[in-house]
């Protein structure tokens, strides 16, 4: 059972090349600073849930909700798939402040080289 999940997880063509800075156009700074930003934490959870990491599930769901560029999107996948390789158990709950903290510490500086844009910090309760 235990190599279905690792092939799962560890599938070595979700590694995507992506360049720098792959938000930085007019279409999708256009969706990031309208709607975007604001509800980055809600669409990364539903696809997070929905996609459990997965690549190019995690792809497909950002840009159905926010219809960001595919290349775009790549960095979201990017993050998705991140998470579950790193922080995982620290998410398992939810998104929690344990989980927050993996994430920044493990995936957020990836996200915001790739794509230009810098993740927002959790909303306070």
């Amino acid at each position: 059972m235990n190599w279905v999940i690792t092939l799962f997880f560890f599938n070595p063509t979700n590694f995507i090349k992506t360049t720098d800075n792959s938000c930085i156009n007019t279409h999708d700074l256009t969706i990031w600073n309208t709607t975007g930003q604001q509800n980055f934490r809600d669409y990364m959870n539903t696809c997070g849930s929905q996609c459990i990491g997965n690549y190019d599930c995690t792809v497909s769901c950002v840009q159905k909700i926010e219809n960001y560029t595919t290349t775009c999107c790549n960095c979201f996948g990017n993050l998705g798939e991140c998470t579950v390789k790193n922080c995982l158990m620290k998410c398992i709950g939810g998104d929690t402040p344990q989980c927050e903290e993996g994430i920044s510490s493990s995936c957020d500086g990836g996200f915001n080289q790739c794509s230009g844009l810098e993740v927002p910090k959790p909303k306070q309760s």
